[in-house]
């Protein structure tokens, strides 16, 4: 009987652990994918995409435009760390869009 307890008491804190992870998980994918399409991260990314089509040099950028990029590949920095970490899954990431 005590085994019994014991086994069901041991699967309840498991589900509770997992589900907390996952929902964690979740939490942290959901924030990552809110401060990327913040209106200030998007001009940051609308910048690094035009540099890379048209050749562009970082020493040719303006002050502010060094600014907006160098935020938006920071978030994107931050992302890939979580993502290396297996905080944040590939298959979350590509859903977001990002």
């Amino acid at each position: 009987m005590t085994v019994a307890i014991s086994i069901a008491a041991l699967a309840g804190r498991l589900s509770t652990f997992m589900t907390t992870r996952w929902r964690d998980k979740r939490d942290l994918l959901l924030r990552v994918h809110e401060r990327l399409i913040t209106p200030r991260q998007q001009p940051g990314r609308g910048l690094i995409y035009a540099m890379s089509a048209s050749g562009t040099n970082v020493d040719d950028l303006s002050e502010a435009d060094y600014t907006v990029i160098n935020n938006a590949l920071s978030s994107l920095a931050n992302m890939a760390i979580y993502y290396q970490r297996r905080s944040i899954s590939r298959k979350g990431m590509l859903a977001s869009g990002h």
